[in-house]
C-alpha cells in the first residue's frame, strides 16, 4: 500500500509540474495519453463489471482499459492499461491476484500486484465466456461457435486444450449464438443460438458433452440464459419479455413463470447466495426474493407503501448488473455510462459512479462574462442526454446532470439547446439550463429511420430532413409558430446530411438524386428559403460536410475516399484531398486554412491548405506517396495523424482562443490537444 500510494503522488507531482498550457491533472487521465495530447477526460464505456472473490473491489472493463474501483466508496484504485485490445469480459481468479480479460481473439492475464500484463494467450474468436477452475488451475473460454480452450495455468509453460462442443449429430460451429451461460460448479453450459433456420434451445454437460435437455418456444435475439447459484435451476428471457425458472436436471415444466415486461428485459442476474434475482428493462431493475414457503416461490419484491421496488426507476437503460459475494450491494450499469451501487438491506444507493460517458456528442467550451474559463462542457448518450462539466486544470469532473430526451439528441455546437425526435413526429428544443423543453415543434414524419436534425450555431434555427425528401426548417426563437417556417422541396431521397452555416444564412442538405443517378448538395437561403445552388459531387455517397469559418467554403466527405473544397458562391469545386479514408467527421481550424479530419479508427488527420485552399505540392506527394503504400499494405499513413481514441472521432471543437483543440470519441472519452504543438509537426 505505501509503494502504491508514493506512486500515487509522485506520478501526480510530475505530471502537474510539466503539464502544457499550464493544465493539470489526475494520474488517471494522463496513462497512455499522445504526447500531442494534453488531458483525457471520461473512462471509455463499459463492456462488463465484476467483483472480486473477497468483494472488497470490483473491475470495469472499459473502451480503453480495466478499471479497478474500490467496493465500499466508488472511489478508483487502479487502471490496467489495454492499448490495442478491446476487453469485452473479464473475471478475477479465485485468489484475486489475476485478473482476466477477453478480447476479440486473445485472452490476457493482468498480475494485480505489479498491475502488469503478465501472459496473453490466442483464443476463438468472439469470447462468451471467461471462467476459472475453482481451484484456479485453469482458465477456460468458450467461443461464439461453441469452440472452447482450457489453459493449465500452472504448468511450467502454459498448456492448451482444445475442444468443439457437440450434441448427438451437431455443431454449434456455423451457428449464431446470442446466449451463453455456464453453471457455477462449471459442469453445465446453456446456449440459445440460431441454427438451421430457427432458434434453438440446449443444455449440455460441458464434460462430457452430452445433451440434457432442449426447450422450444419464443427464443430469439433478445433471449437472456443465467444459472442458480446451486446450479439446478435456469432463469431465462425469452423474446426480451418474459421471465421463466427451469429445473435443469429434470423434464419438468418450468418452475415458475415470473410476469411479462412491455418494456423489453436488458440482462438478468442472481445473487451469489440465491436470495434475489434482479431483472433490468428500460423502466429500471426489478427485484424478485424467493420464499419457498409462497407459491410462486419467487416474488416481487414490493416498497413499503405497496408498489413495486425499483431501482433507477425512469433514468435510463441498465444493461450491466453485478451482485457482490455477500450480496449486501447490487450494481446497475446503465447506457449513459453511470454506475450506481445500491444497498440490498435499504435499497439506498450507496455511491454512483458518472465518469464513464457513452458515446460524445458534443463538446462546449465555456465562457464566463465573455472570458474563457478552465470548463468544458460535454454531451454523451442518447435516449438521456448526459451534461457533463470538466475541470481543465485538474482533468476531473465536476458535476453531471441529466436530459431525459427520450428520444434522438442533437446538441448545439455551442452549447445552451438541445434538440430531440420523437416517434409521433415532434421536435423538442430543450434548454440546457433549466433542463425543460422551450418548445415542441410539429411538422415532422412519424416514425422516421432516416431522420437528420440540425442546429444553427447560435440554436435559433432547427432544420430535420428524412424519409420523405423534405427538408423543413423551425425557428426557435418564435414560440409561438410551431410549424415550419420554411419546407424545402427538391431533393428525391432521404435526406442524409444536414449542416448550417457557422452565422447560419445557409443550410446544405445532402441525398441521393434519382434522376442523374448521383449524389447531389443543396445550399439552402436562411432569409427566403430559396435554393441557392446545386453541387453535384460524383457519384459517391457524401459522407458529412463542414462549412469554414467565414462560411465562404464547404468541405465534403465522399465515399471515393477523397475531401472536396467548394466554392458555395458559385458552387465549384476548389481542389480535391485524395486518400484520405474513414472519414467520421471534419472540422475547419479557427484559421481557415487548416483541416481537421476526425477518422472512424480514432485518429486524427490535420491537412493545412494554401491561399487558393489548395493542397501545398509537398502534401500533395506525400498524399500520393501515402496511396501507393495504401494500395500494397492496406494501411492509412498520410501526413500528420494523430491517434488517441479507440473508436470513432464523432466531435471536434476548438477552444475560443484556437489554443486547444478537443475531440470526442464513441469510445466515451475526450481528448484536449496543444494546437501548437500538433501545427508544429506539420
Amino acid at each position: 500500500m505505501k509503494k502504491f500510494l508514493m506512486f500515487y503522488f509522485l506520478s501526480l507531482l510530475i505530471s502537474i509540474q510539466f503539464l502544457p498550457n499550464g493544465y493539470a491533472q489526475d494520474y488517471t487521465t494522463r496513462w497512455n495519453v499522445p504526447e500531442e495530447a494534453i488531458v483525457r477526460l471520461g473512462r471509455g464505456i463499459i463492456y462488463d463489471i465484476k467483483y472480486s472473490q473477497d468483494g472488497s473491489k470490483f473491475a470495469v472493463a472499459t473502451s480503453i482499459g480495466i478499471w479497478i474501483y474500490d467496493a465500499l466508496t466508488g472511489r478508483e484504485l487502479k487502471f490496467l492499461n489495454t492499448p490495442s485490445n478491446l476487453i469485452k469480459i473479464i473475471e478475477f481468479s479465485p485468489d484475486d491476484n489475476i485478473i482476466a480479460g477477453a478480447s476479440s481473439d486473445e485472452v490476457l492475464l493482468w498480475n494485480m500486484d505489479t498491475e502488469k500484463l503478465s501472459t496473453t494467450l490466442p483464443a476463438p474468436k468472439g469470447i462468451k465466456i471467461l471462467y476459472f477452475s475453482v481451484d484456479g488451475s485453469k482458465l477456460t473460454c468458450i467461443g461464439n461457435e461453441g469452440q472452447i480452450r482450457v489453459w493449465n495455468l500452472m504448468a511450467e509453460k502454459t498448456n492448451m486444450e482444445f475442444k468443439d462442443i457437440k450434441f448427438g449429430s451437431e455443431y454449434l460451429k456455423g451457428s449464431s449464438s446470442y446466449s451463453f451461460a455456464i453453471s457455477p460448479d462449471r459442469h453445465l453450459l446453456a446456449a440459445v443460438f440460431y441454427a438451421q433456420r430457427t432458434y434453438q434451445f440446449r443444455v449440455w454437460n460441458i464434460n462430457t458433452g452430452k445433451y440434457i435437455r432442449a426447450a422450444a418456444g419464443d427464443w430469439g435475439y433478445g433471449s437472456k440464459l443465467v444459472f442458480s447459484p446451486n446450479s439446478k435451476f435456469l432463469a431465462s428471457v425469452r423474446g426480451f419479455r418474459s421471465i421463466g425458472i427451469w429445473e435443469v436436471g429434470t423434464d419438468s415444466r418450468e418452475e415458475t413463470f415470473i410476469g411479462s415486461s412491455h418494456s423489453g428485459i436488458v440482462t438478468l442476474v442472481f445473487s451469489p447466495k440465491g436470495k434475489f434475482l434482479a431483472a433490468a428493462n428500460r423502466v429500471g431493475v426489478r427485484l424478485y426474493n424467493k420464499a419457498i414457503a409462497r407459491h410462486p416461490p419467487w416474488t416481487l419484491l414490493e416498497r413499503n407503501d405497496g408498489f413495486p421496488l425499483i431501482l433507477n426507476k425512469g433514468k435510463s437503460d441498465i444493461y450491466l448488473l453485478a451482485f457482490s459475494p455477500d450480496e449486501g450491494t447490487l450494481l446497475a450499469v446503465s447506457s449513459n455510462g453511470t454506475i450506481s451501487a445500491w444497498n440490498t438491506i435499504t435499497w439506498d444507493q450507496a455511491f454512483s459512479i458518472t465518469e464513464h460517458p457513452s458515446y460524445i456528442k458534443g463538446l462546449k467550451f465555456t465562457k464566463k462574462d465573455g472570458t474563457l474559463t478552465n470548463t468544458l462542457t460535454s454531451y454523451s448518450g442518447f435516449r438521456n442526454i448526459r451534461i457533463q462539466l470538466w475541470d481543465l486544470n485538474l482533468g476531473k469532473q465536476l458535476k453531471a446532470e441529466y436530459l431525459d430526451v427520450r428520444g434522438s439528441g442533437v446538441v448545439e455546437p455551442y452549447g445552451g439547446t438541445v434538440v430531440s425526435t420523437n416517434n409521433d413526429g415532434t421536435i423538442k428544443v430543450w434548454d440546457v439550463k433549466t433542463k425543460k423543453p422551450i418548445a415542441i415543434l410539429k411538422g415532422q414524419p412519424t416514425a422516421d429511420p432516416y431522420n437528420r436534425l440540425t442546429i444553427s450555431h447560435g440554436g435559433e434555427i432547427v432544420a430535420s430532413g428524412g424519409k420523405d425528401t423534405f427538408v423543413r426548417v423551425w425557428n426557435t426563437r418564435n414560440l409561438k409558430q410551431n410549424t415550419p417556417q420554411f419546407t424545402l422541396k427538391g431533393h428525391t431521397s432521404p435526406i442524409e446530411n444536414l449542416t448550417f452555416s457557422p452565422d447560419g444564412k445557409t443550410l446544405a442538405s445532402s441525398s441521393y438524386d434519382t434522376t442523374n443517378r448521383k449524389y447531389i448538395i443543396r445550399l439552402w437561403n436562411m432569409t427566403n428559403g430559396k435554393l441557392l445552388s446545386n453541387i453535384t459531387p460524383n457519384k459517391n455517397i457524401v459522407k458529412t460536410l463542414a462549412f469554414s469559418p467565414d462560411g465562404k467554403i464547404l468541405v465534403t466527405a465522399s465515399g471515393d475516399d477523397s475531401l472536396r473544397l467548394w466554392n458555395i458562391t458559385n458552387a465549384t469545386q476548389i481542389s480535391v484531398i485524395k486518400n484520405q479514408k474513414g472519414v467520421s467527421t471534419i472540422q475547419f481550424a479557427p484559421d481557415g486554412k487548416t483541416l481537421v479530419i476526425g477518422k472512424w479508427n480514432g485518429t486524427i488527420n490535420v491537412c493545412r491548405l494554401d491561399t487558393n485552399y489548395n493542397v501545398p505540392l509537398i502534401n500533395t506527394l506525400s498524399s500520393m506517396l501515402s496511396g501507393m503504400k495504401n494500395s500494397i499494405t492496406k494501411e492509412e499513413t498520410s501526413n500528420p495523424y494523430f491517434r488517441g481514441h479507440t473508436f470513432a472521432v464523432s466531435v471536434l471543437e476548438f477552444s475560443p482562443n484556437g489554443k486547444t483543440l478537443a475531440s470526442g470519441s464513441k469510445d466515451g472519452t475526450i481528448l484536449l490537444w496543444d494546437w501548437k504543438k500538433i501545427t508544429s509537426l506539420r
